[in-house]
């Protein structure tokens, strides 16, 4: 089941056992006729599962803890930090901030040079994640910075849960941009905590030194 369809369902689930707490409640002190009942219930019912969506999803929105219940394993949200190495052999470090909700996910990222300097920037909007073969694939748009240049690439990870909870906690895969034309494999953690930009360059460094050795 997709975390939407779960969320729906939980939706399904309240509005049901509202509707007969109701009926128990007051069904037996009116009499209508037969049509009046069908008709009125189909309209609590509606306006139940409206309110209770527009309830549900707002909290979704506002709470990280509500979005990471439902999502569970393709619970994603968050920054991730890691390396890649580039097309002639020097290390990038990479910076990504994953915005999720119940509709989708939108990534942004950044990539810097052996320097620690920005290197490039990306964005991706196309995005699908199942957590029944643990993959994450999205498609991005690339512009490097020193490129008057625009371009388009594919990616494809593997989730790895690193804790009880069975969250996302690593990704590793391949990435490859259209103009370059090569797989380019990436190894990237998910970091707790709000940090500058040198702090997670640090975090990046320190993962490629402990990974390098696996790449």
């Amino acid at each position: 089941m997709t975390p939407k369809a779960k969320f729906q369902s939980i939706i399904l689930s309240l509005t049901t056992g509202i509707i007969i707490l109701l009926w128990i409640a007051f069904g037996k002190s009116f009499e209508f006729p037969e049509v009046i009942i069908v008709l009125s219930g189909a309209f609590v019912s509606l306006t139940t599962y409206k309110l209770l969506y527009s309830l549900l999803n707002y909290i979704a929105n506002q709470s990280r803890l509500f979005r990471m219940l439902i999502l569970h394993k393709e619970f994603v949200e968050g920054t991730w930090v890691g390396f890649y190495i580039g097309m002639k052999g020097e290390v990038r470090f990479i910076i990504e901030e994953f915005k999720q909700d119940l509709d989708g996910l939108v990534i942004k990222g950044k990539g810097f040079n052996e320097n620690k300097e920005l290197h490039a920037k990306w964005i991706s909007e196309i995005s699908n994640i199942n957590a029944r073969t643990k993959k994450l694939r999205y498609m991005y748009e690339v512009s490097p910075i020193n490129e008057n240049m625009t371009g388009y690439g594919i990616a494809d990870f593997d989730l790895e849960e690193l804790n009880v909870i069975d969250i996302p906690q690593k990704i590793t895969g391949f990435s490859s941009d259209n103009h370059w034309g090569k797989r380019i494999k990436s190894i990237e953690f998910k970091i707790k905590g709000k940090k500058t930009d040198r702090e997670y360059l640090e975090i990046a460094n320190r993962i490629y030194t402990e990974n390098i050795h696996n790449y």
